[in-house]
């Protein structure tokens, strides 16, 4: 029997034929990696500095929660330092920097190399400190005139020196 019937048949019966491969043209490929780049060069730099913001955030609250201590410290007359708070060694090591304490109750959080890019400035200490008032009227928050002024806390302000 002849095949060629046969064939012509299922052609006429509506059989699917043999189709061109499909996909994406490379015009569309350009498009996606296009609009994929303007967001990317959009969100990185905003998404960095989210994350800045975030680790100012976290050392304040972290040197505003030994504030009590400190005070109650300086309210007895008592020697402040991280011993007397519960510490040992000169400073305290936290996930973006250290944290230390000094005599007159000046808490100072250093950012280390954990920092974000914008906080870990190469040769430049960047810091958030608060240091108590006279007769203990309030805290100031000062951070070194490197920190970029976007990312401090509110109330906060730049100090004028290092």
């Amino acid at each position: 029997m002849d095949e060629k019937p046969a064939e012509a048949m299922n052609v006429a019966r509506g059989a699917p034929r043999a189709h061109a491969q499909g996909g994406f043209t490379l015009l569309e490929m350009m498009a996606v990696v296009a609009i994929v780049g303007v967001l990317a060069a959009v969100a990185i730099p905003r998404y960095q500095l989210y994350v800045a913001r975030s680790q100012v955030s976290s050392a304040n609250m972290l040197l505003r929660a030994q504030q009590v201590g400190v005070e109650d410290l300086l309210l007895r007359g008592q020697e402040v330092d991280l011993a007397a708070l519960g510490y040992s060694g000169d400073s305290v090591v936290h996930a973006h920097g250290s944290w230390s304490v000094e005599a007159d109750g000046t808490l100072r959080y250093r950012f280390g190399t954990g920092a974000s890019p914008l906080l870990a400035g190469e040769g430049v200490e960047q810091w958030l400190q608060l240091q108590p008032g006279a007769g203990l009227e309030g805290w100031r928050c000062l951070a070194s005139a490197a920190l970029e002024p976007t990312l401090l806390p509110p109330g906060c302000s730049l100090s004028s020196g290092g």
